[in-house]
């Protein structure tokens, strides 16, 4: 029982090293850029931030496929996020140099702001984003990595109860 406690322990540990590092990046790289991009004042300054972030989902290959683990939804598409993304940042690549109006430009960026935000509540607005991005393109092999460390916890954990004195 020790052993199978001991290895789920390490499988859960190298998942974790797995995942941590992933989620800083695609918050660095991706989520934080679109943020400020949505929240900036002006088109200049937010085509900027959108062309780092786009340009990073292109470096990232998040370009085509499907996030979802078990089966392909349309919500996690990344063909259509990636689209919707490059479409906003090529309609900004002609409007930050062209002269529009104050109500054009806020308009704009109303536009852009409900494109890449999604007031969601309680966590008030948070980036669209495809679910289980952290895990793209390996969310497959984290599934089952997942159950066996599920399957295998159940064993340890009886087996700890014993070992501790509990019967």
């Amino acid at each position: 029982m020790k052993a199978i406690f001991g290895f789920n322990l390490i499988l859960f540990l190298i998942l974790a090293m797995l995942t941590i590092p992933s989620c800083i990046e695609l918050d660095q790289k991706v989520e934080s850029p679109l943020k400020k991009a949505a929240d900036a004042g002006n088109i200049a300054s937010s085509y900027v931030l959108l062309d780092k972030a786009v340009t990073n989902i292109e470096t990232l290959n998040f370009t085509e496929g499907n996030s979802s683990i078990l089966y392909d939804t349309d919500e996690n598409d990344l063909a259509i996020w990636y689209g919707q993304l490059a479409e906003l940042r090529d309609e900004m690549t002609v409007l930050k140099d062209s002269t529009l109006t104050l109500m054009d430009e806020s308009n704009y960026l109303i536009k852009l702001r409900e494109t890449i935000l999604d007031s969601s509540g309680e966590k008030g607005d948070v980036v669209t984003m495809p679910s289980n991005l952290i895990h793209y393109p390996y969310h497959g092999i984290m599934l089952f990595a997942i159950v066996i460390c599920g399957i295998l916890c159940i064993p340890g954990f009886f087996g700890m109860l014993d070992i501790l004195g509990f019967d």
